[in-house]
């Protein structure tokens, strides 16, 4: 079996989201949405970690996994850093994805993605060395310049990534390793192991795996749920 970490960032303060509660912890349904994405993790087979960084003043994690009785020792809370970046590298360094086959890094605000989308990313990471999931752009895409359109992208060629990102843990790590030498930031952990060299793998996405962003996306994952 294939042994598996999951890293789920939530260091962010959801400042786009505006309120005095991050975007990780607004209730979605009954729960906090950031559960949604606890719960699914833990149910994958093989998955021996899963790391949380979050804010180093952040307490509301362990008081919300307590009171809805989640109680499971491969959750392991970290510190988070200033940025994305930080928050994962931390992450990284946890001893208890020290020796996993592959590790996903996904959104914690992505509820609604399936557990049959965790699984295939984890076998095309494992295969490939590196997998995100992909969404055909369906509207036309324009690139502009001061207000003004300099050029129409062929929308053929144009995939939305999402999360869960996999990777085998060697190829992350060193992914993580050049961004530090070379001061990389990247929008996602795909971003980071391209930039070291590893061809990354597309396999298809689900529309239904929306980040929450704005009150306007919660509202839109809420109808989604009630379905």
């Amino acid at each position: 079996m294939i042994s598996i970490g999951i890293i789920l960032p939530a260091a962010g303060s959801g400042i786009r989201f505006g309120g005095h509660l991050p975007k990780q912890y607004m209730l979605l349904g009954n729960k906090p949405v950031i559960l949604y994405a606890v719960e699914i993790s833990l149910s994958i087979d093989g998955v021996q970690s899963v790391v949380i960084p979050v804010s180093p003043t952040d307490t509301t994690l362990q008081a919300l996994l307590k009171h809805n009785n989640i109680d499971d020792d491969r959750i392991n809370i970290v510190t988070g850093g200033n940025t994305r970046r930080d928050s994962v590298a931390n992450a990284l360094m946890s001893s208890s994805i020290a020796d996993v086959d592959v590790i996903l890094v996904h959104d914690a605000v992505r509820p609604l993605a399936s557990k049959r989308l965790f699984e295939q990313i984890i076998n095309a990471a494992y295969r490939e060395g590196a997998a995100i999931p992909c969404v055909e752009e369906s509207d036309t895409t324009k690139i502009v310049s001061n207000d003004f359109v300099v050029d129409t992208i062929n929308r053929s060629e144009i995939r939305r990534v999402q999360t869960p990102q996999g990777f085998r843990r060697e190829v992350l790590v060193n992914a993580y390793n050049n961004a530090v030498r070379h001061s990389l930031t990247g929008t996602d952990d795909a971003s980071l192991v391209e930039a070291a060299g590893h061809p990354v793998r597309c396999i298809p996405g689900e529309h239904a795996n929306i980040k929450i962003t704005t009150n306007s996306d919660l509202i839109y994952v809420e109808s989604l749920l009630s379905k």
